[in-house]
């Protein structure tokens, strides 16, 4: 059952690793900030 738990940790960490990859190579807007360098982006603006 260890091997399992271990097995599913490694797997989510490799799964974590690749949309990380993923999201600094392209530019992918979260929450209404830029992941690759956290700068305002989408429908969100930065004045009010």
């Amino acid at each position: 059952m260890t091997k399992n738990i271990v097995a599913g940790l490694v797997l989510l960490g490799f799964m974590t690793i690749g949309v990380l990859a993923f999201a600094q190579k392209h530019d992918v807007c979260l929450h209404g900030r830029l992941v690759k360098n956290f700068k305002p982006c989408g429908s969100v603006s930065a004045s009010t």
